[in-house]
């Protein structure tokens, strides 16, 4: 279980303060699917880089298995962090890129190899995987940036806009991706304003200017709401 406990975070500078998050408390079950919505700036990926401990919180803890994330090495390892602002070595071709972030995670040299030849195929970039990133279009750098995220098969799995940029079959991959790693008890947490991908949740939380202003199952809110569209449209209200 993931737990996201009583989270701020501040960012002030000699002429200026910002509360970016102000107390968000979440909690995210084994095999559980967390879409997190808001407007842009409403705080979302301040969020996604503090659980994937790339920041650290003004105030509050973030717990996986009864550790904290922050401060566990071990916890750090399980976590995938996928976002195209994370970017890619350009100099590398995707091979050495995925072989390089295998290594990181101490995979076998012939596990890694199997990894990859399997997530090119099935994300379609095998006639790119020995080319320069640089020269890749950006939809095949968004799909070897998922790729490397998944070659070590991660507990928590953070996705910032996963499918942008992608072509259907790579969309539809990443989404029976996330539905695959969902039945092995992975939490997964998706920010994203691309419908089919909030439909994959099991709860949605709504950001607005920093605040956790409404979270509910995803089956109650179809319930209440006549359209993801219409919740999208009330966020301003909240």
């Amino acid at each position: 279980m993931l737990v996201i406990d009583q989270i701020s975070k501040s960012f002030s500078n000699k002429k200026s303060h910002k509360l970016a998050l102000d107390h968000v408390n979440l909690t995210i079950n084994y095999g559980e699917v967390l879409g997190l919505i808001g407007p842009n700036g409403a705080g979302k990926s301040t969020l996604l880089r503090i659980i994937a401990s790339i920041l650290s919180p003004s105030e509050g803890s973030i717990y996986f298995e009864g550790k904290d994330v922050t401060t566990s090495d071990l916890i750090k390892s399980k976590i995938s962090y996928i976002s195209v602002e994370t970017g890619l070595y350009e100099q590398m071709t995707p091979y050495e890129c995925m072989f390089f972030f295998g290594m990181l995670h101490e995979i076998n040299k012939r596990e890694i190899h199997k990894k990859i030849e399997f997530l090119a195929q099935k994300f379609k970039f095998e006639e790119f995987l020995h080319q320069k990133i640089k020269v890749l279009s950006t939809g095949t750098r968004q799909k070897v940036l998922i790729a490397k995220g998944l070659i070590h098969e991660p507990k928590i799995l953070i996705l910032d806009e996963p499918t942008n940029g992608l072509d259907i079959l790579a969309a539809y991959f990443v989404r029976e991706t996330i539905s695959t790693l969902k039945s092995l008890g992975t939490s997964i947490i998706i920010s994203t304003h691309i419908i089919t991908d909030i439909e994959l949740c099991d709860q949605i939380a709504v950001l607005n200017k920093g605040k956790l202003v409404y979270n509910n199952k995803f089956s109650e809110i179809k319930g209440k709401y006549s359209s993801i569209e219409q919740l999208f449209l009330e966020i301003d209200s909240f």
